[in-house]
């Protein structure tokens, strides 16, 4: 699904193209990223082959944050059933990026239009590792709560952590907003 363009307060939103697959390998492919994402096996050239794949899906959405025209993070939508729910994740580059509210207003932008036109989406899911304190935080404060059953706690194959579904509706979303 193309991803339109949307704006925060400091963040841009822009559909990937192919030619942010060096941004993107780099990005899943640091250290801190790749810690809660797993291994990312594409080179560059392979990567601009998924950003194809990814932008022609149609229960995918993704974007490219921008702060003053460069790219500074990826967010998307995932498993996007119109009318009823979608996954959400995201990554900030953690040199000098993180802790500065960036993903809270790229993550509110994406929300504001997942439960509004043209998805309608009731329910917003994220999967976040138990250790992973920056993303629970950062859901915390745009009112996410975490399942409280612990049947939805998985473990990711790729990583061999625990991770727990977080997720926000769209009741209380508007009466979050």
């Amino acid at each position: 699904m193309r991803a339109p363009l949307l704006r925060g307060e400091t963040v841009a939103l822009r559909g990937v193209t192919v030619a942010d697959a060096a941004f993107l390998s780099a990005g899943f492919s640091h250290p801190e990223i790749e810690r809660f994402y797993g291994p990312q096996p594409d080179p560059p050239v392979n990567q601009a082959e998924r950003v194809q794949v990814d932008v022609l899906s149609p229960r995918r959405v993704v974007w490219v944050i921008e702060v003053n025209g460069s790219p500074v993070g990826y967010i998307q939508l995932t498993d996007v059933t119109l009318g009823d729910s979608a996954q959400i994740a995201l990554w900030l580059k953690p040199e000098g990026q993180q802790h500065r509210g960036l993903g809270t207003d790229a993550a509110k932008a994406v929300l504001a239009w997942a439960f509004g036109e043209p998805l309608h989406l009731q329910r917003v899911d994220a999967q976040i590792a138990e250790d992973n304190v920056k993303s629970q935080g950062l859901f915390t404060k745009l009112a996410f709560e975490p399942e409280p059953d612990m049947s939805h706690l998985v473990w990711a194959t790729t990583q061999n952590r625990p991770v727990r579904m977080w997720h926000m509706t769209k009741t209380k979303w508007d009466l979050h907003e």
